[in-house]
């Protein structure tokens, strides 16, 4: 994820989970393992619940005061997959994990409290978003020119 966990991880387990299930011969109880308990780990078990697995095994040294705990996620257009990325698996995967939190901020998933997602105002210079992925799905209205008044002197185009 190059320092994305969070903010990619929903849009990232659900594309892997497709494939998987697309292409595997698991019946929904056969035992699954999922090695460790950050980010991945739990949202990978997590969507395997909600897609029907029942026998899901989490092993990790520790379960506590894992890094995932403590960080955080910014889901903005500014992610980077990288130079050799797919733009098709970028657009898809940005896309989902946008939908998976905003999902969560509008108090729409029973399974995670509203207060763990919320939107905010980003403010950034148009050359240096990556808006297309978002707007290009629908999820995300285009960008807006502002004008950013700080009242000390300093106003930004």
């Amino acid at each position: 994820h190059g320092g994305n966990g969070w903010t990619l991880a929903p849009g990232c387990v659900r594309y892997l989970l497709k494939q998987f299930t697309h292409q595997a011969t698991v019946q929904k109880d056969e035992p699954l393992a999922i090695i460790g308990a950050g980010v991945i780990g739990l949202l990978t078990a997590y969507m395997l619940v909600k897609n029907g697995y029942t026998n899901i095994t989490v092993f990790a040294e520790q379960f506590d005061d894992l890094a995932s705990h403590k960080a955080g996620g910014f889901c903005a257009p500014t992610s980077s997959f990288g130079k050799d990325a797919d733009p098709e698996l970028q657009t898809y995967i940005s896309a989902d994990a946008y939908c998976f939190y905003a999902e969560i901020a509008r108090g729409e998933n029973p399974d995670f409290d509203a207060q763990g997602a919320r939107f905010m105002p980003v403010y950034m210079l148009r050359h240096e978003t990556r808006m297309d992925a978002y707007v290009e799905t629908g999820v995300m209205q285009p960008p807006q020119d502002v004008i950013i008044d700080f009242s000390n002197g300093k106003i930004y185009d």
